[in-house]
């Protein structure tokens, strides 16, 4: 086991060391919705902005909102900034380009509501409470926002620097994601797909702030695997197998017909970047991630044992 696990990680380290990282952008629309993240890796909230791109097409539908809503979402997943950030604003051009200072994408003024975020991540439901505020207070938006510091780590040259820019208070912040509306109970009842299948593999839903993750195969009955209200990402090793991270360092392994689905594992992760999962084995699955150091984060999961053994074991 222990030369095998060597050779993997010289070969896999090889891989790592080839890929330049570059962060990830989406840019969906849907009706007059207009969604935006930037992120750094395939975590959950890339499925969870465009979640949130179809429902609040459904939610200005109902409250016959027909202007153009925007929703920019900038992930610090690095810990760049001392504290999550929202913002309302009645001009659709603006937007976070560089840090926390806005600029205009275009030289005119338009109308409209723009919801801005940064934050380490996001609840689906929690955003669409912010929507709903936004469509029915759209008048007095600016009002509703003061001004707070907030510590900048993003300059290249590492020193901190405090900002001063108006956002949603923490107090009215919290009284909005508390309160669920009829209409947003409503909305949230919907299940939203985020993978299907046509005949074999695992398909994953979003409903009622919950991930479902079920197995399909051909026409037999729907095998529920696994629910959770929220995970990190998720890494598809076949049609019947998956990983759900739930943080850096704990994941699930889920499969069809398996009792221990719900077993969490837990591994020591030194960096932000997501694993990756080799499945070249019938009983193994390799999981590294050296980008800092390519001794470290490589791990081997025992499939049916549920074991994590280390490298060097």
């Amino acid at each position: 086991m222990k030369k095998t696990a060597l050779l993997l990680l010289f070969l896999i380290a090889i891989v790592f060391k080839s890929n330049a990282h570059k962060d990830i952008s989406v840019y969906e629309k849907y009706g007059n919705v207009k969604v935006y993240l930037r992120t750094g890796f395939n975590y959950s909230d890339i499925e969870k902005i465009k979640i949130i791109g179809k429902l609040s097409e459904k939610l200005c539908a109902k409250l016959t909102f027909k202007d153009t809503l925007f929703v920019e979402y900038i992930q610090d997943y690095v810990d760049n900034y001392s504290k999550d950030i929202y913002k309302f604003e009645n001009n659709t051009n603006w937007s976070f380009r560089n840090g926390l200072d806005s600029i205009s994408n275009s030289d005119s003024i338009t109308s409209g509501i723009s919801l801005r975020i940064i934050a380490d991540k996001i609840n689906i439901s929690n955003v669409l409470s912010l929507v709903e505020y936004a469509i029915t207070h759209q008048n007095d938006l600016s009002k509703k926002l003061m001004f707070q510091n907030v510590i900048d780590r993003w300059s290249y040259n590492e020193q901190e620097k405090e900002i001063k820019l108006k956002a949603i208070p923490d107090d009215l912040l919290a009284q909005i994601f508390t309160y669920k509306s009829v209409l947003l109970q409503e909305i949230i009842s919907l299940p939203i797909y985020i993978k299907t299948e046509e005949f074999i593999g695992i398909q994953t839903y979003w409903k009622n702030d919950k991930f479902t993750f079920e197995y399909k195969f051909h026409d037999e009955p729907l095998e529920k695997l696994f629910e959770i209200e929220d995970y990190f990402y998720s890494i598809n090793l076949n049609n019947e197998s998956m990983l759900i991270f739930i943080s850096q360092n704990q994941f699930y392994y889920i499969k069809p017909s398996d009792d221990n689905n719900s077993k969490l594992l837990e591994v020591k992760c030194t960096t932000y970047v997501p694993f990756t999962a080799y499945n070249i084995f019938r009983d193994k699955i390799v999981l590294y991630n050296g980008r800092n150091d390519p001794t470290e984060d490589f791990y081997i999961l025992l499939k049916d044992k549920r074991k994590i053994i280390s490298k060097f074991e």
